[in-house]
């Protein structure tokens, strides 16, 4: 039986969850995913001890050969500037702050480990496709539009990570050996700006320095003796917010993996927005112009022909946020776009370009691609549809909203189905529907199969 899709949302074009098994609902199985995100997304810490049938799903996605095999892909890739991959020692420090780090190479690993290091692979999902694939799955299931990777790290007995705090949420899924996380009962600081460490003197240390004007908050000394504390053993699944306190000590070897979601700010998804809107004026695309100083301007201010232009732009831009539907298809195409971002979770193999699909063709959606689409009035007030896919955006007319509504709920379809896909049942010209699907297996963003006995042995001959 194949695998159920998940519905479309008609008004957003983002998947609703069905009973299927999704990887979201397996990995926060028993609890559903609309209670996590209702009670403890961003709120509180959540723990969850694994049934049998969840251990062998978490310890099936890595083990030490495939975490060594990760470790050369990796490495291999940022070679090649494809990955922030890298791996890190770390070192207690023996005055009480941040750990020693040196990064290594992966040969290096086991004899770190021997040295009494923790070993972390950061970005280890960019050297494993099952990692990958699932990084990617659940970033779609969540419609979380910033970045989501996993990073693997190995203790020895007795070692383990100090009290601190992370700018991003964090999902530990132990995989070997136990590790005792302790942590407090909510955050301590709401989307800090950067990774905090409790000093032995109380203190909190700021792993960066602060940008522009604004110093980092102020954090109260934690009580460590109210902290909350769990055991993580095989198959087992933590999630902890931003800028909650924990603290981690391992028993015995230790090995997890710890899928991390940086948040998207909100100025990244403006910045792309305002761009959509100014894109189309001549005004916006120049940007300011040139001046010379004179001696009335070398006083520290701003040339008046400068000034003037951001005085015309800043009422522009009042206008455009005044109209600006909070649920129209500027921002919701932006939102969109963050969302299907991501590593991909197959490598597209090299070879011929794909052939003419013909009505008779099987034509089927990559699961590990889902689909997703938003349409509405574009900053020029035309109706527009945009599907995504991966790092593709494809742009169609507003005729095109029916066809991709039932096209993103499909698993696997006959070419000839989508005649049907108009408005009300209403049938399409096969020349359209034709040209439409040409276009997404070319994009490959649909898989072609042909459904004739021998004709991919034919095309694979003619080849």
């Amino acid at each position: 039986m194949p695998p159920q899709s998940a519905v479309p949302d008609p008004k957003s074009g983002a998947p609703l969850s069905t009973e299927a098994s999704t990887e979201l609902s397996r990995l926060l199985a028993p609890m559903s995913p609309e209670t996590f995100l209702r009670e403890h997304w961003g709120r509180k810490p959540l723990f969850l001890k694994a049934t049998p049938e969840k251990r062998a799903w978490v310890q099936g996605l890595m083990d030490r050969d495939s975490f060594h095999r990760a470790l050369k892909q990796g490495q291999q890739r940022r070679s090649q500037r494809q990955s922030q991959f890298h791996i890190r020692a770390m070192f207690p420090s023996q005055g009480g702050g941040w750990m020693n780090v040196v990064e290594v190479e992966p040969h290096q690993a086991n004899a770190m480990l021997e040295a009494g290091a923790n070993v972390c692979a950061h970005d280890i999902s960019d050297g494993d496709e099952r990692l990958a694939a699932l990084a990617y799955a659940l970033k779609q299931q969540l419609h979380f539009p910033g970045e989501m990777r996993f990073s693997c790290y190995v203790s020895p007995d007795g070692h383990g990570l100090k009290p601190h705090f992370d700018a991003q949420a964090v999902m530990a899924l132990q995989l070997e050996g136990s590790k005792t996380w302790f942590f407090s009962k909510e955050p301590a600081v709401q989307s800090p700006a950067a990774n905090g460490l409790l000093l032995p003197d109380g203190t909190v240390e700021w792993s960066e320095e602060a940008e522009g004007d604004v110093p980092f908050e102020e954090v109260p000394t934690p009580d460590l003796g109210s902290f909350a504390e769990a055991k993580l053993e095989p198959g087992d699944v933590l999630y902890v917010p931003a800028g909650t306190w924990h603290s981690t000590q391992a028993a015995g070897s230790s090995m997890g993996i710890v899928l991390y979601f940086s948040p998207l700010p909100l100025s990244n998804l403006l910045e792309q927005a305002l761009w959509l809107m100014g894109e189309s004026h001549p005004e916006w695309r120049s940007g300011p112009p040139a001046a010379v100083l004179s001696a009335s301007t070398q006083n520290g201010q701003m040339p008046p022909e400068v000034r003037d232009y951001f005085a015309h732009r800043l009422a522009e831009l009042r206008g455009w946020l005044e109209n600006l539907d909070p649920g129209g298809l500027p921002l919701q195409r932006v939102w969109k776009r963050f969302i299907a971002q991501g590593p991909p979770p197959r490598m597209a193999k090299a070879g011929a370009a794909p052939r003419t699909v013909e009505r008779q063709d099987m034509l089927s959606i990559d699961a590990g691609r889902p689909l997703s689409y938003a349409a509405g009035k574009n900053t020029l007030g035309e109706e527009s549809v945009h599907l995504f896919c991966g790092e593709e955006e494809l742009t169609l007319g507003a005729g095109a909203g029916p066809f991709i509504q039932h096209l993103v709920s499909q698993h696997q379809f006959k070419a000839e189905e989508a005649l049907r896909w108009g408005t009300a049942g209403a049938a399409y010209d096969w020349e359209q529907v034709q040209s439409l699907l040409q276009l997404l297996v070319d994009q490959g963003i649909l898989l072609l199969k042909s459904s004739e006995p021998g004709r991919e042995a034919q095309e694979a001959t003619r080849r």
